[in-house]
């Protein structure tokens, strides 16, 4: 294809009058300059207008994956400390432990009186003892950032804590990890 295009350009350079040498310079550098143009002008077009360069069209780009924005499953309200620890009355740890199955991993909303404030881990971790207004112990386990707002608190101030319930509910005391302070007072 090159060479067609050089010979046409050079035929038409000593057509116009430039002879000899002359008309194969500008014969080879207009061919030149065409033979670019051709094979570039095409793929320049398929850029501009988003077609693939050579004929291959580009993967397709997967929609972006959605991630589900998942609220926090709560327990029924129905469900409380002292429900929880009743779960165990009259039965063996391990029959209350079945019972429980179905709340743990679930977050409660729990109102308490500060009894203690524990450092359990130096740099991280802090306990709160608390009971309800039935006097039912509740464990809750304070992570930061969430730690950093209960330093503090003292007995027998009154707190309102939304947590976990873990498996280490018994028939003593309910145990919530991780908690967060919803309210003070």
């Amino acid at each position: 294809m090159a060479l067609i295009v050089t010979a046409v350009v050079g035929l038409i350079a000593y057509g116009v009058g430039v002879g000899g040498v002359g008309a194969l310079l500008i014969g080879l550098v207009l061919g030149i300059v065409g033979l670019v143009a051709l094979e570039l002008s095409p793929r320049l077009r398929r850029r501009v207008r988003g077609a693939p360069v050579g004929g291959i069209p580009p993967p397709p780009v997967p929609p972006a994956a959605a991630v589900p924005i998942v609220a926090p499953e709560f327990v029924p309200f129905h469900v409380t400390p002292e429900y929880l620890i009743g779960l165990f009355s009259d039965r063996t740890t391990i029959q209350g432990q079945t019972l429980l199955q179905p709340s743990v991993g679930k977050k409660m909303r729990v109102s308490v009186r500060v009894a203690d404030i524990a450092r359990v881990d130096a740099e991280v971790l802090i306990r709160i003892t608390g009971h309800t207004a039935a006097d039912t112990p509740v464990q809750m386990y304070f992570e930061k950032p969430h730690s950093d707002q209960i330093i503090g608190l003292k007995a027998p101030d009154q707190i309102t804590v939304v947590g976990t319930i873990t498996a280490n509910t018994g028939p003593y005391s309910v145990t919530l990890d991780p908690c967060w302070l919803e309210k003070v007072g």
